[in-house]
């Protein structure tokens, strides 16, 4: 016998979080849909949260708590049956190696969810203090930084591996920045003599010799999310250093950390304790509000908008003015079509659809 989450309606896209004022409703009572049974309140509101579903009402958070958006705040069991709601709640506990955590350690039952589902290493836990999720985050990227758009450490000289329109686009951005040399590019059909932008460009079985050509490190700018970061593993295999090519134009805030070969486009933000990965693309005015996980091989295209506190899985495409609500969970390998309205969490190898989160299996995923 199944159960159904009540959880808060999403009021603005900075509201990441609502209190239960008081709930309208005696534990385990029958409720129908569309009945008000919990008062609610924002930083902007007031509100009665009405249930969804019919069934029977089991609270799952004290009054005047706080509560994330996008997080369960009851259950509705069809039947007046506290067993489902316990086997619920059973399938929520961490499991593995973040449930059991190290003496010295301490988290919230969130972060050491988190601990399990990412697998941090139970060595790299800090103690003496309780670990909430924006540190679970924090830890999923060790060494990772942004440091008002330098690339990382002294890697001057770079080669960019895509020699197409995407990677004029990048040495546009790298001679916005400054204090960079582009050497040249790398084509996997390179002809010996082919120019582009008064630069050579080197077939691809030359990246093995570029370090003695002084260059010590590359950017991929190709469009394939899995190949992309396949050419940086390889370049990486090659003694090059993936670097970021951050325009001056874009805002990332000193607190959020970046791994190395993104493009991080004009009118981009990324706001306070955002982590992202290598190998991503956060394009022309998209919008990444604070404590957001992004993972590797992610492209995030021009206008796109996300809510605070999302997750995003590796090589997931998020198109052009797709908005994603606050605190939702989007797999890898997921495509999120241009203008669409993503409210609900989504699995691996997913299709979204505008106008609203229509989610279906991709072809072959």
């Amino acid at each position: 016998m199944s159960v159904h989450e009540l959880k808060p309606p999403q009021l603005g896209v900075n509201d990441d979080e609502v209190k239960v004022v008081k709930w309208l409703v005696a534990p385990g009572a029958q409720v129908t849909q569309g009945q008000c049974v919990a008062s609610l309140e924002t930083t902007k509101a007031v509100l009665e949260l009405e249930s969804d579903k019919a069934g029977f009402l089991y609270p799952l958070v004290a009054e005047l708590t706080m509560v994330k958006v996008g997080e369960a705040l009851a259950l509705i069991a069809p039947q007046a049956d506290t067993k489902a709601v316990d086997n619920w709640k059973a399938s929520k506990a961490p499991s593995g190696e973040g449930a059991n955590l190290p003496e010295g350690v301490q988290a919230t039952n969130k972060a050491r969810a988190l601990i399990a589902e990412l697998g941090i290493p139970h060595a790299a836990l800090p103690k003496g203090r309780i670990l909430r999720e924006a540190d679970v985050l924090a830890l999923a990227a060790p060494g990772r930084r942004s440091d008002g758009g330098a690339t990382l450490d002294a890697a001057r000289k770079v080669v960019i591996w895509g020699a197409g329109n995407g990677g004029v686009t990048v040495k546009e951005t790298l001679a916005a920045m400054g204090g960079v040399e582009v050497a040249g590019f790398l084509d996997k059909s390179a002809e010996a003599s082919r120019l582009l932008c008064g630069l050579p460009v080197w077939p691809e079985s030359e990246l093995g010799g570029l370090a003695a050509k002084g260059i010590g490190g590359c950017i991929v700018a190709i469009s394939d999310r899995k190949l992309r970061l396949e050419c940086l593993e390889k370049a990486r295999r090659a003694g090059l250093q993936a670097v970021n090519a951050i325009h001056p134009r874009a805002h990332i805030s000193p607190s959020a950390r970046l791994g190395g070969g993104n493009h991080i486009k004009a009118g981009a933000v990324i706001d306070t304790e955002t982590v992202v990965g290598s190998g991503c693309i956060i394009d022309n005015g998209a919008m990444v509000p604070h404590h957001n996980y992004i993972a590797d091989g992610v492209h995030i295209a021009p206008g796109a908008a996300l809510g605070s506190s999302v997750r995003i899985g590796a090589r997931t495409l998020v198109g052009i003015g797709a908005t994603l609500i606050t605190g939702i969970k989007v797999g890898a390998d997921v495509i999120i079509g241009a203008g669409a309205v993503v409210d609900t969490n989504v699995d691996d190898n997913s299709l979204v659809q505008a106008p609203r989160a229509k989610i279906g299996p991709r072809a072959g995923g």
